[in-house]
């Protein structure tokens, strides 16, 4: 039976009235997101915008949206705009956790590591759960020079899931800083595991092999960072260093020369130069410019 003139008309009038009442916000949300997906920044923080302007949305949708439109600031390099966005988004939500990690990113950026530290302190006092604030946390204490306590920091981090390489290279660093050299040694053959083309972490356990005197690990160890590496100018300083103490005197003049030539400011490598009694090398020649 065909509907009559005013069903039809009513039936539009409430469809719109539905249409009306349907909460754009989640939607500009993830609008907001796919813009950043296909790197339109403007785009995104267009969307945030409606979804922070509208007080009738939920605090949490609001300060969500907030710390998204702060991590585009960020990601432009506009770090006042981003900071601003997670004050903000703390002030709407005091127990939100991943607003101090991000504004801890900030500070970290600034080279403010106690700020940032005591923002991913309150962040873990939230959220115990959250691996990768511990090893970030880690990583601002490594700054301050607190390796202890960067150590436990980096374990935390891997009882919470976040056990990635850079993880065990850093807590390697920690301990070789401590002078836990064993402990060292096994966290960078952890990290080549997970990650077998890390050059840092080869160049680092020989560097921890070469203080325990085992000097042909240390070598093969610099010899692969090299290979991963080619213009890794530190290697080459390293390797320098352990055949001068074994007598290979040729080998090691050649490592420094080369490591001076990939970075005239590697100090080892001029001061081993300088004991040899040879010249220094010339720094590698720029490439020409494109006609």
């Amino acid at each position: 039976m065909p509907l009559s003139r005013y069903a039809t008309t009513l039936l539009l009038v409430v469809g719109a009235m539905m249409t009306a009442c349907v909460d754009p916000a989640p939607y500009d949300l993830q609008a907001g997101r796919d813009a950043v997906a296909r790197d339109d920044p403007q785009e995104a923080v267009k969307m945030y915008d409606r979804v922070i302007a509208s007080s009738s949305q939920p605090a949490n949708l609001r300060a969500g949206a907030l710390i998204e439109r702060g991590n585009v600031y960020r990601d432009g390099g506009d770090l006042d705009k981003a900071l601003a966005d997670y004050d903000a988004a703390i002030k709407l939500m005091p127990n939100l956790a991943d607003a101090y990690a991000h504004r801890a990113v900030i500070h970290v950026i600034q080279n403010e590591f106690d700020k940032a530290i005591a923002d991913y302190d309150r962040a873990l006092a939230l959220d115990p759960r959250i691996g990768p604030n511990y090893f970030q946390r880690g990583l601002a204490k490594a700054q301050l020079r607190r390796w202890g306590e960067a150590v436990t920091d980096y374990t935390l981090a891997v009882r919470y899931g976040f056990a990635d390489a850079d993880v065990y290279e850093r807590r390697g660093d920690a301990n070789a800083m401590l002078g836990a050299t064993d402990q060292a040694i096994a966290d960078y053959s952890r990290a080549i595991a997970l990650d077998p083309q890390s050059a840092d972490a080869y160049n680092n356990r020989g560097v921890a092999y070469a203080r325990q005197g085992h000097y042909e690990q240390a070598i093969a160890d610099y010899s692969q960072a090299i290979v991963i590496d080619a213009e890794l100018s530190r290697a080459y300083a390293n390797r320098g260093s352990v055949y001068e103490k074994t007598g290979r005197k040729a080998e090691a003049l050649a490592d420094y020369q080369r490591a001076l030539a990939l970075n005239a400011e590697e100090p080892d490598a001029r001061a081993g130069i300088k004991r040899l009694g040879a010249p220094a090398a010339r720094p590698a020649p720029a490439a020409p410019a494109a006609r």
